[in-house]
């Protein structure tokens, strides 16, 4: 990953242009999302209705995506919700290597320059704890959860289709 985050920070992935942006394409992020999860899985949780009603979520302001495209194409991303100053990722998807993590560490990267301290990932998995996740026991985060979501909350529409990358590089 340090190598594919290096190049990143060159907006470059084998060669060809990369891009990070936050809510950039929300409609094209959950979609691929749930078809990537359908073929992979043979099925899907993320039914028509739910995608309407995510979308619907992210015209209210409450949910977020990033996005990331190489030579224009969006090859990777994923999905998120944020109440106050917590945020909690919901899925990603990957069509080429390790995009989905670099769209995970360049919210990582934004949120902490941001002040956004914690990014509930749900479910600790090999290569969100090579990122740096940490797990909590329940009450702790509970504790946390509750001071951050009751916190004002971060004026998501003010980085609307900004590019993470130069993110990335402050950590």
């Amino acid at each position: 990953m340090k190598k594919r985050v290096k190049a990143a920070l060159r907006h470059q992935y084998q060669s060809l242009s990369l891009e990070i942006l936050l809510d950039d394409d929300f409609d094209a992020v959950i979609e691929e999302i749930a078809l990537y999860h359908e073929e992979r899985n043979k099925g899907t949780w993320l039914t028509q209705e739910l995608i309407d009603t995510w979308k619907t979520l992210h015209r209210m302001g409450h949910a977020h995506t990033v996005s990331v495209y190489v030579d224009d194409v969006l090859v990777g991303g994923l999905y998120f919700t944020s109440v106050g100053r917590m945020v909690y990722g919901e899925s990603m998807f990957s069509r080429a290597t390790d995009t989905s993590k670099l769209a995970l560490a360049a919210l990582g990267a934004f949120c902490a320059c941001v002040n956004l301290p914690l990014i509930d990932c749900q479910m600790p998995s090999e290569h969100t704890v090579r990122l740096g996740a940490q797990i909590f026991s329940g009450d702790y985060f509970l504790t946390i959860n509750r001071a951050l979501s009751q916190t004002v909350d971060f004026n998501w529409h003010r980085a609307k289709g900004i590019s993470l990358i130069p993110f990335m590089e402050k950590r």
